[in-house]
């Protein structure tokens, strides 16, 4: 009796191994549907292994800082960064085991969209070059359209507080903002630069691009142990979100597509129509990968403003691992 005592709680011990319970993925995420990952991971019919060895609880935050202060606090398991973040989190926050895992969305590749800059009809501001002693108004001080700013006009000679003005607001109140000439120029992303009313009282001005070029603008991070005790799992997901990712951007699905993602972020689909999931939007890398020669450079940029001691070769801190293989099952190689 007492050996099928022993045998009876080896069984129960390996048949709980067996049905654990799936991982659980905190993830951060900022504006939508920059990024895909939240509106990905509701459309469970597309999605495979969801339930089975992972799920995902998602956190939507203001913006790219925010979530880097979660990350440190160990409350996300991965987050979406700007660029600036990595050098922020690895020389300010001592995160030293953070990895750069994915793609989220690039800024300026050719034929794609880069952040607009706007300002009213009537404005002397033409070009770049028509900066000084102007107010400009982006969404975050130290986020990527304010650092492209301070960027281009370094090299022009011309420094903030001295030189220019910059403020910050949401995206929803920098249109107000310029209209009642509290800001000479601001910065837009998608959908908020598709505003109607721009349409007869601003006009583009210059982007991001024209500033600084092509930008890695955002990305997907973790902690090294992280991926390394839940790789079978990190798979698993990202096999999900590039079969995601395959499905939104097909040309045959757009339609449904943008119908989805006007559902999940209550924005009328027409406001969509025309450029998302097209050349009009964000490149999203198909794989998911990286674009770590622009990321270096961007990098070298938060270096030159002073934002962090130093410039951080992004080499150091990729590991991009699980989504390469994640790849290479669904199709037998990158795209």
């Amino acid at each position: 009796m007492k050996h099928f005592a022993v045998w009876l709680a080896a069984c129960l011990v390996m048949a709980g191994g067996a049905s654990a319970d799936p991982l659980t993925i905190r993830q951060g995420y900022g504006s939508a549907p920059g990024s895909m990952a939240p509106i990905i991971f509701e459309q469970t019919q597309l999605l495979k292994h969801y339930g089975k060895s992972y799920t995902v609880a998602f956190t939507r935050f203001g913006g790219a800082a925010p979530q880097m202060t979660a990350f440190a606090g160990n409350e996300l398991d991965l987050a979406n960064f700007a660029y600036a973040n990595i050098a922020m989190a690895v020389i300010n926050a001592r995160i030293d085991d953070a990895r750069i895992v994915s793609d989220g969305f690039q800024d300026g590749v050719p034929g794609y969209y880069s952040v607009q800059f706007f300002a009213n009809n009537d404005s002397p501001v033409k070009g770049p070059n028509d900066l000084k002693g102007r107010v400009i108004a982006t969404n975050a001080i130290g986020g990527a359209a304010d650092i492209a700013i301070r960027g281009f006009l370094r090299k022009q000679h011309l420094e903030e507080k001295t030189d220019y003005r910059l403020i910050e607001g949401g995206f929803a109140t920098l249109v107000p903002m310029m209209f009642d000439h509290k800001a000479d120029v601001i910065a837009l992303v998608p959908p908020f630069n598709y505003d109607p009313r721009l349409k007869d009282q601003a006009r583009q001005v210059f982007t991001q691009r024209d500033l600084i070029g092509q930008t890695q603008m955002n990305f997907v991070v973790a902690r090294k142990d992280f991926l390394a005790k839940n790789h079978d799992a990190l798979v698993d997901f990202y096999e999900d979100y590039l079969r995601g990712l395959d499905w939104f951007f097909d040309p045959a699905n757009r339609k449904e597509a943008i119908d989805i993602v006007a559902k999940f972020t209550k924005v009328p689909a027409e406001q969509y129509a025309g450029w998302l999931f097209d050349k009009g939007d964000y490149y999203h890398d198909p794989n998911a990968r990286v674009n770590i020669g622009v990321l270096k450079q961007n990098l070298q940029l938060v270096a030159d403003l002073g934002i962090v001691s130093r410039a951080i070769d992004p080499a150091q801190y990729f590991d991009e691992s699980v989504v390469i293989e994640a790849r290479k099952r669904l199709s037998g190689g990158p795209k």
